[in-house]
């Protein structure tokens, strides 16, 4: 009899070390797969990131080939150029207002062509 629970008492402490065991593997596969998670929401968001960058690239090479195409056909631009966005200069356009700018303009044309018709073209 004394065997026997000492034999009892040696299963039962090795039934209880594997529940253990156990409830530690499944903490362990529970983390691992929050891990999983979130290497695949942080690979999507970098796929997100990438492709932005991607985006970008291909509207700034755009941007640069309009660019060149100007100063190609506008000589002025790059004698200009220097003058773009400094204060008080006649390329600062976030001070002025636009509408009344284009109003002014089609006066101008407009101005323009009456007196076009009245001067004798001989």
């Amino acid at each position: 009899e004394i065997l026997y629970e000492k034999e009892k008492s040696i299963l039962e402490n090795k039934l209880n070390s594997l529940q253990e065991a156990d409830s530690t593997l499944a903490q362990l596969l529970a983390q691992r797969d929050a891990n999983q998670k979130g290497i695949s929401e942080a690979e999507l968001s970098i796929k997100k990131y990438e492709h932005k960058i991607e985006s970008f690239n291909a509207t700034r090479h755009h941007a640069q080939k309009v660019l060149d195409t100007l100063k190609k056909q506008h000589s002025w631009i790059e004698t200009e150029e220097q003058y773009f966005g400094k204060e008080n200069s006649d390329y600062i356009f976030d001070s002025k207002n636009m509408k009344k700018v284009l109003e002014k303009l089609a006066k101008a044309e407009e101005g323009q062509e009456k007196l076009s018709k009245q001067i004798n073209k001989k």
